[in-house]
């Protein structure tokens, strides 16, 4: 009989670990490195360059891991109007924000567009922009 309670705890015991492994995985996120989406893609990204700016400079946002042949609307926080940003065959793109932006702020660029969820955030990053 205590060898079945043995191998009973065991199996509670592994199924507690796996649980708390799937638990610690959902909660990461898009933020694990490498990890991919239901088509085996990358997640997306953008960057912004540089990422450190004076006010009134400009940036080039650029992102991968997106719909490949498709558009993102691609901006910056704060900042009208957001852009419609053609991507490659890669899901890539590279756009040269148009407007200056002025600080001295923690400045988000943003793409939105469709995704799973039905159109969204798809990705962002911060840049900062130097007082006046």
């Amino acid at each position: 009989m205590d060898k079945r309670k043995n191998i009973v705890a065991y199996w509670v015991l592994g199924g507690l670990v796996a649980a708390a492994l799937v638990v610690s995985l959902l909660a990461s996120g898009s933020a694990l490195a490498g990890k991919k989406n239901d088509h085996g893609r990358q997640f997306a990204s953008v960057t912004v360059s540089p990422d450190s700016i004076a006010s009134g400079d400009f940036v080039t946002i650029s992102g991968s891991g997106f719909a490949a042949d498709s558009a993102v609307q691609v901006g910056v926080s704060g900042y009208i109007p957001f852009y419609a940003v053609p991507t490659d065959s890669s899901g890539s793109f590279s756009f040269p924000y148009p407007r200056a932006v002025f600080g001295p702020c923690e400045c988000v660029a943003e793409v939105w567009g469709m995704g799973s969820g039905g159109f969204g955030k798809l990705a962002s990053d911060t840049f900062t922009v130097s007082g006046p």
